[in-house]
């Protein structure tokens, strides 16, 4: 039943941000950017091949670990992911943010257009997000939990370097990736752990 909800909330998650990439694209916004202190630091830094193809690996690697080292929260990690791009889309409906400029776009090996890319999907940083919210669910791995977090920061500055978000992007993805795996270990965890078969 957990590992269904987690479908069911990524099947969700994956329709609104269809939904709210299209909104925030078709929105008519001036080109000014926002300014912001770390893209003032120097021109965007081409790390394309970290942000696309690295993000994806990464993402691929942490739900293989709870795939098939911490099964116990497999359903839960489908749960936090599905919970956390929901709740972006949302965020991008409430908040439209001019695309940041210059900036080095991120290319995907493929474009699903449904939840991982888009130019002006910026508030909270969906590369950022996803990272934090796994890693914060690692529970057994002392050193996973800690190569999560670093992972996640690295590709939260590979963003920020790239342009490709604002710092509160990154900064807000972190908050809410906590406060969203916060609640679900308080009220989600124990009814996932009890729906196991054999807990």
């Amino acid at each position: 039943m957990p590992g269904l909800l987690g479908v069911v909330l990524l099947i969700l998650a994956a329709i609104a941000s269809r939904l709210a990439n299209d909104f925030v694209n078709g929105f008519p916004l001036s080109t000014e950017s926002l300014p912001d202190i770390i893209h003032q630091l120097g021109p965007p830094v081409d790390l394309n091949l970290l942000v696309t193809h690295g993000d994806q690996l990464l993402l691929m690697l942490m739900i293989a670990y709870f795939l098939f080292w911490d099964t116990e929260s497999f359903p839960l990690a489908l749960i936090l992911l599905g919970s956390y791009f929901l709740i972006r889309a949302v965020f991008l409906f409430c908040t439209v943010l001019p695309t940041p400029f210059p900036r080095i776009d991120d290319q995907p090996t493929i474009d699903l257009k449904i939840m991982f890319y888009g130019t002006r999907d910026l508030f909270p940083s969906g590369h950022a997000g996803s990272m934090f919210i796994l890693a914060f669910l690692v529970r057994n791995h002392r050193w996973v939990r800690r190569a999560g977090f670093a992972l996640a920061l690295v590709m939260s500055s590979a963003v920020l370097m790239m342009h490709v978000h604002y710092t509160i992007d990154v900064v807000g993805a972190f908050f809410i990736s906590y406060a969203i795996f916060a609640f679900a270990e308080k009220h989600w965890a124990p009814w996932a752990r009890r729906a196991r078969p054999n807990g």
